[in-house]
């Protein structure tokens, strides 16, 4: 009678573990999915893979891959400025006397360059856009009106970097906000 009690404590030890190991993995993923950011809840923010989501013609996708190709190659001058921008920046507030002033200016620059991103990233949306049909242009808008008011739109664009400030579709750089 003493080995079947024995066995029936080993048969709830073993039950009682795997269940914990089950409800530690569940929280352990689900408390990473949550501190990942964008891809909260598993998955991609929506608007990556959008032009996936369009079903483009062929022309289309050549079309979508060369603004997009062109938003990549901005992408890394924009990095760098930011970079430059908040080293700048950790080096004002780690001063011995903080200059508040230079600071609050150092961090309108900053603003700035996110503020020529976020109108960079909507411009080549656009340009994206003009190249759609209207039932394409349905599963854009849907995915625009999920993603736009929740501010992810800027996050990675169509799953990358972002663009440069002041970069148009063409190239081009040029520094007012036209």
């Amino acid at each position: 009678m003493a080995w079947l009690r024995r066995k029936s404590v080993w048969l709830l030890l073993i039950a009682s573990l795997a269940f914990n190991v089950g409800v530690g993995t569940t929280f352990g993923v689900r408390t990473y999915q949550n501190y990942c950011g964008p891809c909260k809840r598993g998955g991609r923010p929506p608007h990556v893979g959008l032009l996936d989501k369009l079903n483009l013609t062929p022309d289309q996708a050549e079309q979508a891959e060369a603004i997009k190709e062109q938003m990549f190659e901005c992408a890394h001058d924009l990095r760098r400025e930011l970079r430059e921008e908040n080293e700048v920046l950790a080096d004002l507030m780690a001063a011995p006397q903080p200059d508040r002033e230079a600071i609050a200016a150092q961090l309108g620059k900053i603003s700035a360059l996110h503020d020529q991103k976020q109108h960079w990233m909507i411009e080549h949306f656009l340009d994206i856009k003009e190249l759609l049909d209207q039932e394409q242009c349905e599963v854009f808008n849907e995915t625009i009106r999920r993603v736009l008011p929740r501010g992810r739109l800027g996050r990675s664009g169509f799953g990358g970097p972002h663009g440069r400030p002041g970069c148009d579709k063409r190239g081009t750089f040029h520094d007012d906000d036209s």
